[in-house]
């Protein structure tokens, strides 16, 4: 128990994996956790510290140290120089929210927390920014979307809130890093894709019965709106990115890979809570995903046989053409 954690490392270490996580990172404030202290070769763990500042968290994935910065880019900048994935924690929160201008200026961002769950726990908004990934998608940005329940101990109810699911062949620490570089992992609160599959350029998805399916481009333009639990789209180039939703109820949820040629498919998602009262008012959510997959691929859950009970919308979204940077 360190930093903000009420309980031992060992002890979350054994709830995630009652609960079917096949790998565990602990992010605490400025304090690294070694994965040898709650990981295992069945849960290995992912370092991680929660690079906490005045001003903004950043999540250092791949680190192992804390850095003093005085702005948010010189917090990235130093992640990435140690060799780190940068991803900008809980942007919306009322604590430490994020001026648009600033997110938006911002140079080599890896990842945007686009779902926290304890902020959709404890607070009546800021728990979602999808809006705010899709600003950064749109203006050319290459950032993943990324979730976490930000939980401080196995009572917490804001636990197992929400997650990545990474596509990697085995549950391997080096091999999840890889994955993780290269965006082939999902974000979830509890929705899931059975199958997506890209060919040239044509996308598919397909879920649960009981789906339905909207393929959204660039500043949330609806291009097609499918009432089965399977669809697909055919890119003609000038979406600028397309996302698939895949609606159920009223959670969201979002796949996240960036698309582009020669690369292999990778899948992000995130299911966003019941608590949102219009799914309409998400079309702006977008994510990037390989546009030159092939086939059908299935995630390396974080967890399994743990189903939420809320219904889900599924988002994925492929980058026809590489994304362009904006000029000022």
């Amino acid at each position: 128990m360190r930093g903000v954690g009420k309980d031992l490392p060992s002890a979350l270490g054994a709830w995630y994996a009652a609960h079917g996580y096949a790998f565990l990172g602990i992010s605490d404030m400025n304090t690294y956790t070694w994965p040898e202290e709650y990981g295992n070769r069945a849960l290995p763990g992912v370092p991680t510290v929660d690079a906490t500042y005045a001003f903004a968290d950043v999540l250092a994935v791949g680190i192992d140290h804390w850095l003093p910065a005085q702005t948010l880019q010189e917090v990235i900048d130093w992640i990435a120089a140690d060799g780190g994935l940068p991803v900008l924690a809980a942007p919306l929160s009322p604590a430490k929210p994020q001026p648009l201008v600033t997110v938006m200026g911002l140079h080599g961002l890896y990842g945007l927390e686009v779902f926290d769950a304890r902020l959709a726990v404890e607070t009546a908004g800021g728990a979602d920014a999808t809006a705010l990934w899709d600003r950064l998608l749109s203006a050319g940005n290459r950032v993943y979307a990324v979730a976490g329940d930000d939980a401080t101990g196995v009572i917490d109810p804001a636990i197992g809130g929400a997650w990545i699911s990474v596509l990697a062949p085995a549950n391997d620490q080096a091999l999840l890093l890889s994955s993780l570089r290269r965006g082939a992992f999902v974000a979830s609160n509890g929705a899931e894709f059975t199958s997506l599959a890209v060919a040239g350029t044509t996308i598919t998805a397909e879920a649960a019965p009981g789906s339905s399916l909207r393929f959204i481009g660039r500043g949330g333009q609806l291009l097609k709106t499918v009432t089965a639990r399977a669809g697909s789209y055919r890119v003609n180039g000038n979406e600028g990115y397309v996302r698939v939703e895949l609606y159920q109820g009223h959670c969201y949820f979002i796949p996240q890979k960036l698309a582009r040629k020669q690369e292999g498919l990778h899948l992000p998602h995130l299911c966003r809570t019941e608590k949102e009262e219009d799914p309409d008012k998400w079309l702006k959510a977008s994510q990037d995903l390989d546009a030159a997959g092939r086939g059908r691929v299935r995630p390396l859950r974080t967890r399994s046989g743990v189903t939420s009970p809320r219904p889900s919308v599924v988002f994925a979204a492929i980058i026809p053409q590489p994304m362009s940077t904006p000029t000022a």
